[in-house]
Order: structure tokens, then C-alpha cells, then sequence
């Protein structure tokens, strides 16, 4: 059965934000999909990360404008009582940006 986990922020010029959901059970994320309105300029970037681990994506970070791209079959465990969590940037010294992560996780795939 798949979850959905959003996360949704409006950054202030410059401000930097992380922002964090528990995992409830062991799972694994499928998809995870950023939409960046028009305007960010790839000034806003994003990262997912679980735990200590960084996995969308895989280093850095992400930053487009007015696009909203799925990043899927990542595949990638998660695990009970750990914090799957969303770093966000604003770099635009000038305007405030509201940015929304969606993660799905699915019991399929999880070996117990």
C-alpha cells in the first residue's frame, strides 16, 4: 500500500529550512517529485534525505524553475523510526519561494 509524505515550505529571501517526517515502519520510497514554480530560477534548491543518508539526489542538491520533475524508481529502504527529511535553499536574496516535495513509499520491496 503506498504513503504519501509532502513536504511544503515558503522560503524567505535566503532562508534555509529543513524539515522532517517519522517513519513509521520499515517501507521503501519509490518516487519522490519537486515541483519548483516559475520564478525560482533555479535559485531554490532541494535535497531528500533518511536518517544520515542524502538519497534524491544522490549528492548535492536540485534546482530548476517552473518545472516539476518525478525522480522514481529509486527503491531506496526506509526505516522504522528513522526521519526521511527535506533540506531546502532559497539562494534569490530578493523573493520568497514556496516549494513542494512529495515522497511515496510502498511496503513493496521491503524484506523482513
Amino acid at each position: 500500500m503506498a504513503e504519501i509524505k509532502t513536504f511544503s515550505k515558503t522560503l524567505a529571501a535566503l532562508e534555509g529550512y529543513r524539515q522532517f517526517k517519522r517513519i513509521s515502519k520499515d517501507t521503501v520510497a519509490k518516487d519522490v517529485t519537486i515541483h519548483w514554480p516559475a520564478g525560482c530560477n533555479a535559485l531554490v534548491s532541494v535535497a531528500v534525505f533518511h536518517g544520515p543518508k542524502q538519497f534524491c539526489p544522490r549528492q548535492g542538491a536540485l534546482a530548476l524553475d517552473g518545472a516539476t520533475p518525478t525522480y522514481g524508481n529509486l527503491n531506496e529502504p526506509l526505516f522504522a523510526n528513522e526521519e526521511l527529511w527535506v533540506e531546502f535553499q532559497n539562494g534569490d536574496s530578493v523573493n520568497e519561494h514556496s516549494i513542494t516535495v512529495t515522497v511515496i513509499i510502498e511496503d513493496e520491496g521491503v524484506e523482513n
